[in-house]
């Protein structure tokens, strides 16, 4: 009878123990500290920790070197493209160049709308994290960060937008007042090397076996890429970010800034399947599913990782 009050009692121990997780990094009686926990995780992944500022009215503002200027930007993961004022960039010589492509800004409940031209800029860094040149847009009215009715409302220059938030895979940890951030080509190693499609669809109808589509290559080394497409190879810079909060980005650039792809891309170990537009004049824009239709105009390639043979 005593031999099985014990062994009850050992099996219920053994399901309190199995119900119960550990605590890591955590000593006895010391209360939990999540931002603690998320920002040792993040650094572990190779993200980098940005500072936040609160200002006015809980608005959040962070502090971002541009060519080695400081300027003061509000986080608005609500605008799309990241704005700076021309009074900002005049003040601080932050040297631009035209990029001939406008934004339409929509603002305020009359939903008043504004052109915008937009700006090649270089030198971004957010915490380790650079970036060479990116699109940015230039707005002629200041941002007020208090009511602008004031005598002397209080401004910022410029708002960082979801664009760069995306392209730095960003994290916000408000309680903590921090954006940590990584280079895209740091967290996505798995796709430096070559790659040889296996097939390839174009419009919804399959390519054949020896077609140009199906035969192509993509070659990644650092942030270069060389994509084969039958006799012509594109040597272009390569870009990663998001499209939305599930589909991944790939930009493949040209050095003249006229030619290049976009494309949604799924990564899987030594399987990579890219979908966007190959071919066609009139530019598509991006596809919200790796999807190849005849009424999408979108075509998807499977590329399987070519591995150096052993010696």
């Amino acid at each position: 009878m005593c031999r099985g009050r014990v062994a009850l009692v050992v099996l219920f121990l053994a399901f309190l123990l199995s119900v119960t997780p550990p605590s890591f990094g955590q000593e006895k009686g010391e209360k939990p500290n999540p931002a603690r926990e998320l920002a040792e995780y993040l650094k572990g992944k190779g993200y980098s920790r940005v500072p936040l500022i609160t200002g006015d009215n809980n608005m959040t503002l962070v502090e971002v070197p541009i060519d080695g200027k400081t300027f003061t930007l509000l986080l608005d993961t609500g605008a799309s493209n990241t704005i700076l004022t021309t009074e900002a960039v005049k003040a601080k010589k932050l040297k631009t160049e035209p990029a001939g492509v406008q934004l339409t800004s929509v603002a305020g409940i009359n939903q008043t709308e504004t052109k915008l031209n937009g700006v090649l800029v270089s030198g971004l860094a957010l915490g380790n994290v650079k970036a060479d040149t990116l699109l940015m847009f230039l707005t002629e009215k200041p941002f007020a960060l208090s009511n602008p009715t004031d005598d002397k409302p209080k401004t910022c220059d410029g708002v960082l937008g979801a664009d760069v938030l995306e392209l730095f895979s960003g994290v916000i940890d408000y309680g903590d007042r921090s954006l940590y951030v990584i280079d895209p080509l740091e967290r996505e190693k798995g796709l430096q090397g070559k790659w040889r499609a296996m097939s390839a669809e174009l419009g919804g109808v399959a390519d054949a076996a020896d077609g140009v589509y199906s035969t192509a290559t993509l070659s990644v080394e650092k942030d270069r890429a060389k994509l084969t497409l039958g006799d012509t190879t594109w040597d272009m810079k390569l870009t990663l970010g998001s499209a939305s909060l599930k589909l991944k980005r790939m930009g493949l650039k040209g050095d003249d800034g006229k030619t290049g792809f976009s494309f949604i891309y799924k990564l899987d170990g030594d399987e990579l399947v890219v979908c966007g537009q190959f071919y066609g004049e009139k530019a598509l824009g991006l596809p919200t599913e790796i999807k190849s239709t005849k009424d999408n105009g979108f075509g998807v390639i499977k590329f399987r990782r070519e591995k150096p043979e052993k010696k």
